[in-house]
């Protein structure tokens, strides 16, 4: 098993450690204890948990015990009473298991394939190429605890609706293998996302919206990737390459299927890199992945009125289309085909922005 969790929880605790021994399966948590002869002198001992290194489900028990276990020391409410066997194992039975970490995720997707699809290779073309590994590649990223809202959030930052279907799925059958009893309408949901096409007006925020926003926006990283998505229409997933080069950037495009590539973008309007200090970089210390919601969590726990980082892309195209750029050229500043840009944008040249299209095309229509 993967024992990345070991390390990940190891952090986050002040008094106490878990511990799993290289040549056994058992799980210890290691803290310095009193002494069950003489409890006025203390040594570092102990405590065996009952669980076992290679079951799925250890790393969600395993913090739950050394979580209860740092707290009383802390508040110097240690007893050897509250941890004999029976006491643990009745403990760690009650709690009901609404988190996992990533990590073992990972782990029950690789064991759901190979409990449904032992003749099946992994090398190769197959199902395990085409839809496990990518899942477990895309989830790997990320070491924190996850619940369903995490998961979900990752889905939902799947650009890809036919990528948001099928890592949701396999993320569905493993939660059904794990034995996981969550209301999984919310991952269905996360699963359908949109497509630019199901945009209606009021996911297209103004200009005067969208800087109203950064003005209340006091964290220097969150400041900065929302004035770097709104003037250069990047997706969340780009921001972390971001790198300045006079008034334009270059960013990597990462793409469900295919390698990554290098791309340049211009701002719109160029005037924006200068008011908004883009120069000044303050990027956020987050997997690429997760900056989306990173961005999202840091808005509402300050309360503040914010968009998805995506519509602030979507207001860059049609803010594109209202300025006549030539299609082919903001698509290629997009970093997407001429023929999707076409497609799901120009169903926006309404009257509203026709006229808007008109007072900047003027001059274009006058006699020579």
């Amino acid at each position: 098993m993967d024992r990345n969790w070991v390390t990940f929880l190891n952090k986050k605790l002040d008094r106490c450690a878990i511990k799993t021994l290289p040549d056994r399966q058992a799980v210890y948590l290691v803290a310095t204890l009193p002494c069950k002869t003489e409890p006025s002198k203390r040594k570092q001992q102990q405590i065996p948990t009952g669980l076992r290194a290679s079951d799925l489900s250890t790393p969600d028990k395993a913090k739950e015990l050394a979580f209860r276990l740092d707290e009383e020391l802390s508040m110097g409410t240690f007893s050897w009473s509250n941890w004999s066997k029976d006491k643990i194992t009745a403990k760690k039975s009650s709690a009901p298991r609404d988190s996992i970490l990533f990590s073992e995720l990972c782990q029950a997707i690789e064991s759901r394939f190979d409990a449904y699809y032992p003749d099946k290779p992994k090398t190769g073309a197959g199902i395990y190429t085409a839809k496990y590994k990518p899942t477990i590649s895309l989830f790997s990223k990320f070491y924190e605890s996850a619940d369903l809202e995490a998961i979900c959030q990752v889905i939902k930052d799947i650009e890809s609706p036919s990528s948001r279907k099928n890592f949701g799925s396999i993320v569905s059958v493993t939660l059904n293998h794990m034995g996981l009893k969550w209301d999984k309408q919310p991952l269905f949901d996360a699963m359908k996302g949109y497509t630019i096409s199901q945009l209606t007006e009021r996911d297209i925020p103004s200009d005067e919206e969208l800087l109203s926003i950064w003005s209340s926006i006091e964290d220097p990283r969150w400041k900065w990737v929302h004035g770097i998505s709104m003037a250069f229409g990047t997706r969340p997933s780009e921001l972390l390459s971001v790198e300045f080069e006079d008034d334009v950037i270059n960013l990597m495009t990462y793409k469900t299927k295919g390698k990554p590539y290098s791309r340049e973008a211009w701002a719109l309007p160029e005037e924006w890199i200068k008011e908004l200090n883009l120069c000044e970089i303050h990027k956020p210390t987050c997997h690429r992945l997760n900056v989306s919601r990173q961005y999202s969590d840091y808005m509402e726990r300050n309360n503040l009125k914010h968009r998805p980082l995506y519509n602030l892309r979507h207001a860059y195209a049609i803010r594109s289309l209202v300025q006549g750029i030539d299609i082919s050229t903001a698509a290629r500043l997009m970093g997407h085909s001429e023929t999707t840009h076409r497609k799901h944008y120009h169903l926006w040249i309404n009257k509203k922005n026709m006229r808007a299209l008109r007072e900047k095309q003027r001059d274009k229509f006058k006699r020579a």
